[in-house]
């Protein structure tokens, strides 16, 4: 799964993920591209100011 911090004012959806898997699939190997994109308004940070993806797997694999 991939996430993606979402811009303000940027549609986000079905359309904008297919895209995105779709350009990956271009350029990267069959077992590297994302098969989701999950498209989140903040990720969650540390006191350095660094991305917590230990929170973003435990909030968002299931």
């Amino acid at each position: 799964m991939r996430h993606r911090h979402s811009e303000p004012g940027v549609e986000t959806g079905g359309r904008l993920s297919d895209e995105i898997i779709g350009w990956s699939k271009e350029r990267l190997a069959a077992y590297k591209y994302p098969r989701r994109v999950q498209f989140v308004d903040a990720f969650p940070l540390g006191p350095s100011g660094k991305v917590l993806k230990r929170e973003l797997v435990t909030r968002f694999v299931r």
